[in-house]
Order: structure tokens, then sequence, then C-alpha cells
């Protein structure tokens, strides 16, 4: 909202303007009557002000304001108690609360308490990290208004029954000489989103057929790692496996076949390794894993583990005899990760050209 029009609002109100300001907003805003049982025309500001949706922090800043200003003015404290009662009532999608100047609760809205599933006279005189925001060792809501800034992000909140949801948060300060004497934060419920955001996020990280990571992911994973071990000393190595003579088993038994034994591999390998390891299809019927933490010597024993502990896969009423080759380095700090990969892929083959079923490395 631009500050010239809420000063103009401020210094020489009246309703006709604040009516405009929202066609501003709006050109096809219309105010239409709210029966609050009123019949008195003091409050008929009040009952346009009802009918605002508070759909934005800027609207919920403004209609405080002129309601403070109208108490400040005119002595009208009913006013501003009916505009209390409309901000609690509003029908919004927006759950809306206010900080006093001590960051307690005095007004909540109908919406909020919907969301987070506590009644208003649970919420009202209590600071909000007492009560939904527990989760975080300092409240982002009060650490920022008492920095006298705004906040604007996205944040979880803890609901009654123990869910826990995300919300994006919207703050707007009320300030009188000054000083920050009122804060209304409006919250809307974006866990749904969120949830879908994720879901996209994972499938497109994830390797449709194996369930493990893809090559983009890794290809990620590998610059994040790199980036670990240059800043601060986080060593890792590579092993890539390849599944010896894997065309033939296509060719002998069907790619259905086949497909089962890209499947077992996978399985085998996240039940191989620690879970802070990153596993992934490297492409074809290569896989990669990403060691962290350990030196080369340690990978190595982990590599030589995998071959010997590779099981015989029993699918569709044939035994599939599985062979893997493997190959191995360590990153070295400040190289490219190209180099580091070529490394591996030298290894491995070598442990090809050597007879398969068995692990290489290269420093």
């Amino acid at each position: 909202m631009s500050k010239e029009i809420l000063r103009e609002i401020i210094e020489d109100f009246s309703p006709e303007k604040f009516i405009n300001f929202f066609r501003i907003k709006n050109p096809h805003f219309r105010p239409l009557k709210i029966n609050l049982g009123i019949e008195n025309e003091d409050f008929t500001l009040a009952e346009k002000i009802g009918e605002i949706q508070f759909q934005d922090s800027d609207i919920i800043f403004c209609t405080i304001k002129v309601l403070k200003e109208l108490t400040e003015r005119s002595g009208k404290k009913k006013q501003y108690e009916v505009g209390k009662k409309i901000l609690k009532n509003e029908n919004s999608d927006a759950g809306i609360f206010i900080l006093d100047k001590d960051l307690k609760i005095v007004i909540v809205n109908k919406k909020a308490t919907e969301i987070l599933g506590y009644s208003d006279k649970e919420l009202i005189g209590h600071h909000d990290h007492d009560v939904f925001l527990k989760d975080y060792i300092r409240c982002p809501i009060c650490e920022n208004i008492k920095k006298n800034y705004k906040f604007e992000g996205e944040i979880t909140f803890r609901k009654k029954n123990g869910d826990l949801i995300f919300v994006n948060v919207f703050t707007s300060n009320v300030v009188e000489n000054n000083k920050i004497i009122d804060t209304i934060i409006t919250f809307y419920d974006i866990t749904t989103r969120k949830i879908l955001e994720n879901r996209l996020y994972l499938s497109s990280i994830t390797d449709t057929l194996t369930e493990i990571y893809n090559r983009r992911f890794i290809d990620e994973e590998l610059v994040s790692s790199k980036e670990r071990a240059d800043k601060y000393g986080e060593i890792f190595s590579v092993i890539i496996l390849d599944i010896d003579n894997f065309k033939q088993i296509n060719d002998k038994y069907g790619h259905l076949i086949g497909d089962e034994v890209l499947k077992f591999i996978a399985k085998y390998l996240k039940g191989s390794v620690r879970i802070t390891d990153i596993i992934g299809r490297w492409g074809g019927d290569e896989f990669i894993l990403i060691i962290k933490n350990v030196i080369l010597k340690e990978s190595l024993i982990i590599a030589d583990n995998l071959i010997k502990n590779l099981k015989t896969l029993k699918v569709g009423g044939v035994s599939v005899d599985i062979k893997v080759s493997i190959g191995v380095s360590m990153y070295k700090i400040k190289e490219d990760i190209k180099d580091l990969i070529k490394r591996v892929d030298s290894a491995l083959y070598k442990a090809k050209a050597k007879g398969k079923n068995r692990v290489e490395y290269e420093v």
C-alpha cells in the first residue's frame, strides 16, 4: 500500500477515502452493508470495514490503523470494539492474530482458531511461542518484532493435536511515536502445497524403476559433497558398480527379469551401506555410491563386501546369478568432480578387463 495514501487516510480521514482506497486496489469493489445489529449511524464506517476480506497484510494494517485513529480522535471506543469483533469473525482464508507491545496475543480471528485447533481463550493472553511456535529455540516472529523488522516467510506451526503445519506468514507493525504498539500477523496454511511440492521434488530426483536417486540428484550431491570437502574437510569416496553381463541376462531371460535384477541391486545396496551414504542409478546397469567421511582403504572394504555378499536372485521361476564389477576412488581437495569420476570409471574398466566380479581403485 502506498505510504502517501495511508498518510492521507490517517491525516484527513473520511469513510469515502477509505472506500476509494479499496476501489484503487479493486475497481469492482462495492461497499455492501453488513448487518451487525447496529442502527446508529456512528457505526456506518465499522460496517464498511467489516466487508473487507483482509486479503493481505496491507489491508489489515490499514484497517487497524483506521480503527485506532477513530478511537483516538473521537473517543468512540465502541467502534474499535466492533472492529475487533469483525476481525475475529471475518471469513478470510487467512488466519490473523494481533500481538500487543508485550508480544502477547490480544485478538485472534475465527480462521486462526480453525487452522490451529485452539480456541481464542486458549490463545489470547499468551505468547505465540508458548502455544504453537514451541519448535523454535527463538521465535522468528517475535525476534523480528523486537528488532523493529517485518517478517515474511514460510515457517511451521504446531497445532493443538500435535500436527505440524507449514504456514506463510506476514507481519505488519502498528507504530506510534516510533514505537511498535501492535503487530498484525497474517498467516496461510500452505501444508497441502508443501506436501505436493515435496512429492514433485522427490519424483524429480528419484529413478522410477529402482526408486533410488537418479542421475540428476547424484550430480547435485557430488557438487555439494565437493563444497563441504573443500570448505570443511569432509572427505568422501565414490564407488561405481556395473552389473556384469547384463545384456546377456536381458537376452536370456527378457527385459522384465532384467528390470527385476536392477531393482534387486538397488534394494541390496540400500541395505548394505549407512544411512548417511548416497545411492543412485548412474545410468543403464550402473549404480553409484557416495561414501562419506571414510578413507580410501575403508571404501575398498565396503566395495569388497558388496561383491562377497551378493546373492543369487530368484524371480519368475528362474535363478539369476548376479556378478558385479566395481571402481573406487577418493575425492582430492579442490579437484574437479569430472576428474574424480574419470578415475572411478578408469578403475571400473580395469576391473572389467581383469575378468570382472572384482574391485579396482585409482588414487
